[in-house]
């Protein structure tokens, strides 16, 4: 990728294709806080040259991320929801060969691993199936941070309704609003709040209940 191939005789050529992440490589990158990833399939996945066992196991049909979170605190990563028994094992390196272990569990298909981030660095996520079993893979990669919070709602003299938030400085919070606790509408974005933040929301009409609630993106 690319590969330059000498024709000087006769040869027989086949393309492998591979899966993004099924090498290390050409891991997937996730750059969120709160990384959720589903419907991931390693069934046709492989183990490269040099790559140790992840978990203590063999495996066989392993798939890589690579992480850097972009705060500091306790790092999660899980396997929750995959639909076979999972290798998990996070390490910090430059090839499947050469990698530094951090954290790693087998725990079903509820593989868990906790760690403290160092800011600025790179973690590479294996997922293997143990024995080397496969199908669809959920991952989940996150940080805790300072909860989203409406602190009160207000109803302003010429009918529209105040919504107060707070929330972490340099997360992104969607606002939405219902009638119905059924069908909720974005009201505004808040790329990033300093403080507490007033949402102004149009005065309520023909509707006894306005209903309100914070996303942390």
């Amino acid at each position: 990728n690319p590969l330059t191939i000498t024709m000087n005789t006769n040869r027989s050529v086949t393309a492998v294709i591979k899966l993004r992440g099924d090498d290390f490589s050409q891991r997937v990158s996730l750059n969120s806080w709160s990384n959720y990833v589903t419907a991931i399939t390693n069934n046709t996945a492989t183990k490269e040259p040099g790559e140790g066992n992840h978990a203590g196991n063999p495996g066989g049909k392993s798939m890589w991320w690579t992480w850097t979170p972009p705060g500091t605190g306790l790092a999660t990563i899980t396997t929750a929801g995959t639909s076979f028994n999972t290798l998990l094992a996070v390490y910090t390196g430059t090839s499947a060969s050469n990698v530094v272990l951090v954290a790693s569990n087998a725990s079903n298909s509820n593989s868990r691993v906790t760690f403290d981030v160092i800011p600025g660095t790179a973690y590479q996520i294996a997922v293997d199936g143990t024995g080397g079993a496969a199908g669809s893979i959920t991952l989940r990669a996150f940080l805790p941070s300072e909860p989203v919070t409406i602190q009160g709602v207000d109803l302003l003299p010429d009918g529209r309704i105040q919504v107060n938030l707070t929330g972490p400085a340099g997360r992104g919070i969607d606002v939405e609003s219902a009638q119905d606790l059924n069908q909720w509408q974005i009201l505004t974005n808040v790329a990033n709040p300093t403080g507490t933040v007033p949402i102004i929301d149009e005065p309520v009409t023909n509707n006894a209940r306005r209903f309100y609630r914070a996303i942390l993106k």
